[in-house]
C-alpha cells in the first residue's frame, strides 16, 4: 500500500480539485459521480496540503460557485471540514485567506 501522502496525489479527485481551469458543471458531475464510487477518497490528507477543501478553496474564487457546490459535494461526502494544513489552517482560514488574495487586501 502506498504511503498516505501519496495516494493524497495520486487519485482521480485530486486530479479533479488541483484544475481550477477546468471547473464546470460536468466537473461537479464527474465530481459527484467519483465520490459516490469511491467514498473513501475523502478521507485522504496530507499533512503540509491539508484536505481536497483546502484544495478546493486554494484553487477557486470568491465568485466562483462552482467552487462552492463542490465544497458542497464533499460536505455531503462525509469529508472533514476541521482537518489543518502543515500551517495549522483549517479550510476556513484558507477561504479567508483566498478571499483577501482575490480583492487585493494584501
Amino acid at each position: 500500500m502506498p504511503p498516505k501522502t501519496d495516494r493524497f496525489y495520486k487519485n482521480h479527485l485530486y486530479k479533479i480539485l488541483s484544475n481550477p481551469s477546468n471547473y464546470s458543471d460536468t466537473t461537479l458531475q464527474e465530481l459527484n459521480s467519483l465520490l459516490h464510487e469511491q467514498p473513501d477518497l475523502v478521507d485522504f490528507t496530507h499533512p503540509i496540503e491539508g484536505s481536497y477543501y483546502h484544495v478546493i478553496c486554494r484553487n477557486s474564487h470568491s465568485q466562483d460557485n462552482i467552487g462552492f457546490r463542490m465544497i458542497y459535494a464533499l460536505s455531503n461526502a462525509g469529508a472533514d471540514p476541521n482537518v489543518t494544513d502543515g500551517m495549522g489552517n483549517t479550510p476556513l482560514h484558507e477561504a479567508i485567506i483566498q478571499t483577501f488574495d482575490d480583492n487585493n487586501f494584501n
